[in-house]
């Protein structure tokens, strides 16, 4: 029988000529040879738009040849252009898309015949419940019509799942071409291609690897290749003009992306340290910008990402530095809390510039001995931490009354009340829960003259 093994970029490698019976089967099987419905015919998986593996081909004729068979070799080694070939590869999507989304549509349909099946079995039960009578002429009809019914609830159940997972296969699949165009995706795809396509020009031009280098000398010690010839070198250019022709048309995919603002294009000139920028949907605050990364912190520590992977980005708002948030700058921000931070940084900004202002004017063992005095006398000096404010409400000798002065204190929260007038945050809880603000254990009559 006479069979022709053929390969071409659009159908990938074939095998024509086989029939059921032949013999042909068992050979192809030991092969990695797969049967298609579709196409007809046996073929190899993964060939589609791929240069021919010749080693395979040669290996399956022969052994057909030696089993008796006619074998004949038609070998197309032109490639098509990427652009065909992601047209192509939409078209076959859609088409599959829409023998999954056919294949939920009978599966969903023979769901509901299940379910009708399994109401109708359930009810020629009898009703309300009804137990099976022992030794009653209507127990083996009873206990049929039980097993019936658990019978076809168990399909109905089955043909459920069923028609779910089909369902799930085919809305998955809609989403395979917006996948494979994603802009992280793509550019992704852009860096691995430039780095395939440096390691074959490396190999075409002849390289030399470094293991480590003399102690004495400093003489690097490694392996010399040569430059590819022949045959080798000119597979090599083949595979290298490919993959210049795959790069060409992602990387106008990705200038598209970015000219539509479906993608960004980050660098070092435009990210900053301090800025917030988004990382799969979660904002970070930079670290520092490298050439090809950017360096951000997180809750585990410092992370490094590419430019291309960031999908927003806000400035340093105001130019601050955010001093006394380390801790919130080390963990990851939604964005429905970049308001909340940006108006956090601001109070902190207020705060630091209220302290300058009272440092400028008093020196600081003035500042420590007013607040033992407000310690001992029982006024404290509080600071308000509102966003709209930030100054110094109580002075020691600023209110005739005392217990006017104490609830005035009631708006600052413990913590804000504890870093203004150096108490502990215990002491201060202990006085605004005291009937009398002054009549607190711990000082003593002295103090409160």
């Amino acid at each position: 029988m006479s069979l022709i093994i053929v390969h071409s970029a659009a159908e990938g490698t074939l095998v024509w000529g086989t029939s059921r019976g032949d013999g042909s089967a068992e050979i192809l099987k030991t092969q990695q040879w797969r049967w298609g419905r579709d196409l007809g015919a046996w073929y190899l998986p993964r060939t589609r738009d791929q240069r021919p593996n010749r080693a395979r081909i040669e290996r399956t004729a022969q052994v057909l040849r030696e089993a008796g068979f006619t074998v004949e070799l038609d070998i197309d080694d032109r490639t098509r252009s990427v652009a065909a070939v992601e047209a192509d590869r939409i078209v076959r999507q859609q088409q599959r898309t829409n023998h999954l989304q056919e294949q939920a549509d009978r599966a969903a349909v023979a769901a509901d015949g299940a379910w009708i099946a399994a109401d109708v079995a359930a009810g020629k039960l009898p009703p309300m419940g009804e137990p099976i009578k022992i030794g009653h002429h209507s127990e083996q009809r009873h206990r049929r019509a039980a097993e019936r019914a658990q019978a076809a609830l168990t399909s109905a159940l089955d043909a459920h799942h069923q028609a779910e997972e089909a369902q799930c296969r085919a809305e998955t699949a809609t989403h395979t071409t917006g996948a494979r165009y994603n802009p992280t995706t793509v550019a992704n795809r852009i860096d691995t291609l430039e780095a395939d396509a440096r390691a074959l020009q490396r190999h075409i031009d002849g390289q030399t690897h470094t293991h480590h280098r003399h102690p004495g000398t400093g003489q690097a010690i490694g392996d010399t290749a040569a430059p590819a010839t022949g045959d080798r070198r000119e597979h090599l250019t083949d595979q290298l003009a490919q993959i210049n022709d795959q790069l060409a048309y992602w990387r106008q995919i990705r200038a598209d992306q970015i000219a539509t603002g479906d993608a960004t294009h980050h660098d070092s000139s435009t990210i900053n340290p301090g800025d917030l920028v988004e990382v799969s949907r979660r904002w970070y605050r930079v670290i520092r910008a490298n050439p090809k990364t950017v360096s951000v912190a997180t809750n585990t520590g410092r992370h490094t990402t590419p430019y291309s992977h960031i999908t927003n980005h806000q400035p340093n708002p105001d130019g601050l530095r955010q001093q006394g948030r380390d801790r919130m700058l080390m963990e990851p921000h939604r964005t429905s809390h970049l308001q909340a931070y940006q108006d956090a940084s601001r109070l902190d900004a207020m705060r630091e510039e209220a302290i300058a202002s009272i440092r400028a004017t008093q020196d600081y063992e003035t500042v420590r001995e007013s607040r033992a005095q407000a310690r001992r006398s029982g006024v404290r000096a509080m600071v308000s931490t509102r966003a709209d404010q930030l100054a110094t409400l109580v002075q020691a000798h600023g209110y005739t009354d005392p217990r006017q002065a104490v609830e005035q204190t009631r708006a600052l929260s413990v913590r804000d009340a504890a870093a203004a007038t150096g108490l502990s945050k215990t002491t201060i809880r202990r006085r605004r829960n005291a009937a009398d603000p002054f009549d607190v254990g711990g000082l003593t009559d002295q103090d409160r003259a």
